[in-house]
């Protein structure tokens, strides 16, 4: 045998790995890191700097910062959870425990996409420093956003059946020839979307004076009653955003009202009948029929009269709902669908809501 062969013999009958026909078993797994136990001990966790401040910086980039710290206590250092103030700041480290005089860093990434102006995010870090348990870092900065738009969200507000209404709104960029090219919307039967002219402006908070382009948008006079959320798109010339997107919302009314516009069952207690009531009214004063009315789900069950308040003149109609809470519900959600025969409200939609009290 060769004298490599007899030690390696040697090294197993030491270990007890000769074979003897039983398994040995696994080793032991390492502790893990993720969660230690925080008991107070003479850890320091010591930073070089606790704030950073990323200054002037556009909202199209993320941002990328590392704090250090050195553990100048004599015990190891175990940092336990590490917490930011706002999704969009994501820390990270690479270990949890530090030996004496050990160095670490935690790495800070901040997203400043959809941030304005002057902003300002913590990150906390508990660890076993009894002297501070709870340590905070904070990074800072001053967002610019590269595409401005305003008004932010375009709402029309109220408007009657059969008319229409016209605003503009503003997309400015940080290019010197920026420029939207195209404009649309994912509603073209509601809104009607137009590019104007482009020209320096005055946009924003801070009142810079920036290419903007001008967007007329329309509620068409055709648009179906009821409340409408448009998405508008927009592509410019500046490749970093060449897509940027807002919303549009209006609400066209017809002639028919509900009163009042949801119906609230309140409180119910399991297995209790309930009765409610609202009112279909005309806004003109013109007489109107309803033909039928339904739940829109099957999740509920109920039945419904209606009838109205003047037969010879039926300009306002009232609805009563009956149901019963059953015992397997905690609330009680839904939609009602009121048939007429108004052309263009030929139904209306009254949602209900209301809670079961356990029996």
């Amino acid at each position: 045998m060769s004298t490599r062969s007899t030690i390696f013999t040697a090294i197993l009958a030491l270990t007890g790995a000769v074979t003897t026909g039983v398994a040995l078993p696994p080793p032991l797994p390492p502790l893990p890191q993720g969660q230690p136990e925080l008991k107070a001990s003479a850890a320091r966790l010591n930073f070089v700097e606790t704030t950073h401040d990323f200054g002037e910086i556009f909202d199209d980039a993320v941002q990328t910062t590392e704090f250090w710290f050195t553990n100048t206590g004599p015990d190891p250092l175990i940092i336990g959870e590490i917490k930011s103030s706002c999704g969009c700041t994501v820390p990270d480290i690479d270990k949890k425990i530090y030996a004496p005089g050990e160095k670490g860093k935690i790495k800070v990434i901040f997203n400043p996409h959809g941030k304005r102006g002057f902003d300002s995010r913590t990150v906390t870090i508990r660890s076993n420093d009894a002297l501070a348990p709870s340590t905070r870092i904070t990074i800072k900065s001053h967002v610019r956003p590269l595409i401005i738009i305003e008004p932010s969200i375009l709402q029309f507000g109220q408007i009657d059946k059969g008319k229409a209404r016209e605003k503009e709104i503003l997309v400015a960029g940080r290019t010197d020839d920026f420029k939207v090219t195209m404009a649309t919307t994912n509603f073209p039967d509601v809104f009607e979307v137009k590019v104007l002219d482009t020209k320096i402006r005055t946009v924003g908070t801070e009142k810079e004076e920036l290419p903007a382009t001008r967007i007329l948008v329309k509620v068409k006079p055709d648009a179906p009653v009821g409340l409408h959320r448009a998405e508008l798109t927009f592509r410019t010339n500046d490749p970093r955003r060449a897509i940027e997107r807002t919303q549009a919302l209006a609400q066209v009314l017809g002639d028919l009202a509900v009163v009042p516009p949801r119906l609230s069952l309140g409180r119910v207690q399991a297995g209790a009948n309930f009765s409610r009531e609202f009112k279909v009214q005309s806004r003109s004063g013109e007489p109107f029929k309803i033909k039928e009315v339904v739940l829109r789900d099957a999740h509920n069950q109920m039945r419904f009269e209606f009838t109205p308040e003047d037969p010879k003149n039926p300009t306002v109609w009232r609805v009563i709902a009956h149901g019963v809470a059953r015992a397997d519900q905690r609330r009680i959600i839904g939609q009602i669908l009121v048939r007429t025969d108004v052309k263009g409200e030929e139904s209306i939609e009254v949602r209900f809501n209301g809670f079961v009290n356990p029996g």
